[in-house]
């Protein structure tokens, strides 16, 4: 209240002042007084009528009211009397937001090089990939930068594409080339801190993202992520704050409050997460997103059957989001609905029957069931569509030695890798088969056939890895497996302890804790990811924290097969014989 009475006042000082019109609308319209904001604009522009600031604003006003005709009459009876490139552009944008993409095109082809050249160039680039033209967004990006080499828009949109595609190592050249000619550019950091991500380099990662926030305080996608990571790190009170910043700078967007959601969801703060939930819900009713959510915290607090009846409408459309459709199956298997869950698994198989995330799903709701035949067969199928799904390898190998039937299996394994052109899958198999009877050579071996075949094969590096490591042999190599490991799979807490293993294992005792404190954040109910950060900690010198991490390792009900050397380890830093 005090700030719009000091902005009503600016506005009252000098009535013919633009600058106090724009920004008691930006107040009104922030707080959903649409009527407010929307007076105050048309106030701006009969101050200023030929105001790019007002008729742009007053226009998205109306767009976001859904009243379009009103839009178009201020967007287009400004720039016919502007008669600008710039107004060109303003028109082009706006018919871009009211999804007349066509008409869009042609204004933004007229408009000369050499003054808008890498705005329309983006613009148009923007619009390639919106009609799935991703080679001639590439092209046509590549062409602007030979002649604006050093443009940060193009920079930024280049980088963020070749990001998206996973094109890693192009757009760690581009972002350095962006951050050399425009250090200050947020959109470089965020880029950065996005790369460091996915190579696994939290530390530098959050430092990136809070520089990328210190040089853009409105720019809420470096603390949305940066508040995603924390959640992903199991530090809810972490991801609250970013989430509370991202509000902070963006109050009526829902996406800010949905990530506070979730953070008070991971947190167990489950009123107050419900109450952020029905505020986006009470805006934007039919957000899926939100939806999502709210199944979610109902699930979170056991109310499966209200979950359920949130989940169902959702997967009932064509392409229902893959968060609905675990959700409803998780819940359905939590009341042991099974004829209900594969109900559900047959239709999304039907629909895609080779994607991964659903066939594992398939595979959880046949395990529940009691079907060992048919929970194999589905994981078989995983492991041929996903070699890289580490879930599916352990769950198979279990089901297999749980059975007795490894040999038999690897025989399978065998004729299937002469079959394929390139066995990954098989050869990983064939391998772990091994491993799981104690068999070291013979499983490098497969191993290292499964790394010829592809060097980024996941689960053959970080097992690999392992065994050389357990081995104390050739530890560099070791090291270089478990880093493409943890690059291709960030947030298996398996592979973060391959990781830290093997630092453990080179005597770099602190850079292991740290990879094994990530590894408990990802599985906190493991408890040989517990026992692994004790050996560490008690490395560093840090007993009393190591002896925690034991007592807990060993308290837990799990079977782990170094529960022995977990137990002399409790008794040596409790000083016992």
């Amino acid at each position: 209240k005090e700030a719009e009475a000091t902005l009503r006042r600016a506005a009252d000082l000098d009535p013919t002042a633009l600058a106090p019109r724009i920004a008691l609308a930006s107040y009104y319209w922030s707080g959903g007084d649409v009527a407010s904001a929307e007076r105050e604009l048309r106030a701006g522009r009969d101050i200023s009528p030929d105001s790019q600031q007002v008729n742009r604003a007053l226009a998205m006003l109306y767009l976001a009211t859904n009243r379009r005709d009103e839009a178009r009459e201020v967007i287009e009876t400004w720039a016919g009397r502007q008669k600008t490139p710039q107004a060109d552009l303003v028109l082009a944008d706006f018919y871009v937001a009211n999804a007349e993409a066509a008409r869009a095109r042609q204004i933004y082809e007229r408009i000369p090089d050499r003054t808008l050249g890498p705005v329309v160039a983006t613009r148009l680039a923007q619009l390639d990939l919106a009609e799935d033209k991703r080679a001639q967004a590439y092209e046509r990006l590549e062409a602007a930068r030979t002649s604006w080499p050093r443009d940060e828009r193009l920079l930024a949109t280049l980088a963020g594409l070749l990001l998206q595609d996973g094109r890693d190592e192009e757009a760690r050249a581009r972002v350095d080339e962006l951050l050399t000619a425009h250090p200050s550019s947020a959109r470089g950091w965020l880029y950065r801190a996005r790369l460091l991500a996915r190579g696994h380099n939290e530390d530098e990662a959050i430092a990136a993202y809070r520089q990328a926030i210190r040089l853009g305080p409105t720019f809420i996608e470096a603390r949305l992520e940066l508040s995603a990571m924390y959640l992903t790190r199991r530090e809810p009170d972490a991801a609250v704050e970013f989430a509370r910043e991202a509000i902070a700078a963006q109050p009526t967007n829902p996406r800010t409050r949905l990530a506070l959601a979730r953070a008070y969801t991971a947190r167990g703060n489950y009123s107050d997460a419900r109450l952020e939930l029905d505020r986006i819900l009470q805006a934007s009713p039919g957000w899926v997103p939100a939806l999502v959510e709210r199944g979610i915290l109902e699930a979170a607090q056991g109310r499966h059957a209200e979950a359920r009846r949130i989940f169902t409408p959702l997967t009932a459309g064509p392409q229902p989001p893959i968060d609905a459709v675990a959700g409803l199956v998780r819940s359905q298997l939590a009341d042991r609905l099974y004829r209900d869950a594969e109900a559900v698994v047959a239709r999304e198989l039907a629909r895609l029957p080779d994607d991964p995330t659903r066939l594992m799903l398939a595979a959880s709701v046949a395990q529940a069931a009691g079907d060992r035949a048919r929970t194999e067969r589905t994981l078989r199928r995983v492991i041929e569509v996903a070699p890289e799904r580490l879930s599916a390898y352990n769950l198979l190998g279990q089901l297999l030695m749980a059975e007795g039937r490894l040999v038999d299996a690897r025989r399978e394994f065998e004729a299937l890798a002469k079959r394929q052109p390139r066995p990954v899958g098989p050869e990983t198999m064939i391998a772990m088969t091994y491993e799981f009877e104690n068999r070291p050579e013979d499983a490098r071996r497969h191993y290292e056939r499964a790394l010829s075949l592809d060097p980024r094969a996941a689960v053959a590096s970080n097992n690999l890895a392992w065994l050389l490591a357990k081995n104390d042999e050739q530890l560099g190599r070791a090291l270089e497996l478990a880093t493409v490991a943890a690059r291709e799979l960030p947030d298996q807490a398996e592979v973060i302890d391959t990781l830290g293993w093997v630092h453990y294992r080179q005597g770099a005792a602190r850079l292991a804790v740290s990879h094994f404190e990530r590894a408990v954040a990802l599985g906190p109910e493991t408890p040989v990811l517990r026992y692994h950060l004790a050996l560490a900690l008690e490395a560093t010198g840090d007993r009393a924290r190591a002896r925690r991490e034991v007592e807990a390792a060993l308290a837990s009900n799990r079977p782990f097969a170094e529960r022995g050397e977990a137990d002399a380890l409790r008794r040596r830093l409790s000083g016992q014989n």
